[in-house]
C-alpha cells in the first residue's frame, strides 16, 4: 500500500497536487459526539428528528471485528464518523474538465486505500477476513 500512495503521490505532484488519505478518524472519542459538537443549522436537527422518527429509536452504529463496539447516541453525529465526507476542490475554468477526468479516475483507488480505518476510538475492527463495519437502524 505504501508503495501504491507513493505512486499516487508521485502522479499528483506532476500536476502540483498532493494526495489525501480519508477515512474514520483512529483519534475520535466519545466525547466528539452529541449535540454540543452538531452544527446548529436547522437542517441536521430535522436530519435527526426525521431519523428518530423512522426509527423508533435511538441511533446505534454497531462494528463487527476482532474488537467489536455498538455505540448509541439520540443524534446523528456519531453516524457522521461512519457515513460520508466531502472535498470541494476550486479551479481555473480552462482547467476543469481535465481535473474533473482525473478525479473521476482516481477516486476509486483513493476510496479503496483510504475509505476506511481499522480503528475507531482506540479500537481495533476490520482487521480479519469476515469482518464488517455497518450502521445499523
Amino acid at each position: 500500500m505504501v508503495g501504491i500512495l507513493r505512486e499516487l503521490e508521485q502522479k499528483a505532484e506532476g500536476h502540483h497536487g498532493h494526495v489525501l488519505a480519508i477515512g474514520i478518524l483512529p483519534t475520535l472519542r466519545r466525547s466528539d459526539f452529541g449535540p454540543q459538537v452538531m452544527s446548529e443549522q436547522r437542517r441536521y436537527q430535522a436530519l435527526t428528528e426525521g431519523l428518530a422518527r423512522i426509527r423508533g429509536e435511538r441511533f446505534t452504529v454497531r462494528i463487527n471485528g476482532a474488537e467489536p463496539i455498538t455505540l448509541r447516541a439520540r443524534d446523528v453525529t456519531l453516524e457522521g464518523a461512519n457515513t460520508s465526507m466531502q472535498l470541494h476542490y476550486r479551479v481555473a475554468p480552462r482547467q476543469f474538465a481535465d481535473i474533473y477526468n482525473a478525479i473521476q479516475l482516481v477516486t476509486p483507488v483513493v476510496l479503496a486505500v483510504a475509505g476506511n480505518s481499522p480503528f475507531y476510538s482506540g479500537t481495533g475492527f476490520g482487521t480479519r477476513p469476515g469482518s464488517r463495519c455497518s450502521s445499523m437502524p
